[in-house]
């Protein structure tokens, strides 16, 4: 079986907006046979959720 080409799809946090819909429905979009699909959303918090200093 041939190995996939990985795709990473990488997008900042916008709130839940249009942009992270449309991210994820390129992501659904693309042949599972053909592609191996992350999504990535970076926010700018840390792990304890408190915003990080720029």
């Amino acid at each position: 079986m041939a190995q996939r080409t990985r795709v990473l799809l990488l997008l900042a946090h916008l709130g839940g907006g249009g942009a992270e819909h449309v991210m994820a429905l390129l992501a659904g979009g693309l042949s599972q046979g053909k592609y191996e699909v992350h999504l990535g959303l970076i926010r700018d918090t840390d792990a304890a959720g408190g915003t990080v200093p720029p």
